[in-house]
């Protein structure tokens, strides 16, 4: 081998080396940082004929863990999926009242049934009778606002699953774009 050959694989050699080291620096810099995926020099032999001319750098090889990526992205779909369905559920759980609450549900049921009870006693008493249309009239009003409100999360869920859709849609056509 000439020196000028000897001179040219020590230079590539060099080259090589010297990405190399930039890319360690690189992954140091960025080992914190969220997302960022360590990266590794794939280098090859350089051939001149089907004589050996030192070292090339063939490309940059990422690392990742597919198995890792995969659970990430269910884990990503879960809690934006659970989120939202999460505060409805809590919206329709204050619109309920609670158990023991003074102004729910189940406080207005109890009532309606006490005032049947009563009726039943006296089926005659005025007073009686009025109770009870009085407490079915309050359930009912309840009742038709709860549903309402259970309309209005249904509005606001099927919208969101629109703008997602939507959103998954023009991603899927970005991608058939650049194939």
């Amino acid at each position: 081998m000439s020196i000028g050959g000897s001179f040219s694989n020590a230079l590539s050699g060099l080259s090589a080396t010297g990405r190399m080291a930039e890319i360690a620096s690189n992954n140091l810099a960025n080992a914190l940082t969220k997302g960022y995926g360590r990266q590794s020099v794939v280098t090859g032999s350089r051939l001149i004929g089907a004589v050996g001319a030192g070292v090339q750098v063939i490309g940059l090889d990422r690392a990742a863990a597919p198995d890792l990526t995969a659970a990430r992205r269910v884990a990503d779909g879960d809690a934006a999926t659970l989120g939202p369905q999460a505060d409805a559920l809590g919206r329709l759980g204050l619109a309920l009242g609670e158990v023991d609450g003074i102004d729910g549900l189940f406080l207005r049921v109890e009532n309606f049934e006490t005032q049947l009870r009563h009726l039943a006693e006296t089926p005659e008493s005025e007073a009686r009778q009025i109770a009870a249309s009085e407490a079915a009239r309050d359930l009912t009003q309840f009742l038709n606002r709860l549903a309402d409100t259970v309309r209005t999360e249904r509005q606001n869920a099927d919208a969101r699953i629109a703008d997602q859709v939507g959103t998954v849609n023009r991603n899927v056509q970005s991608i058939a774009d650049l194939a």
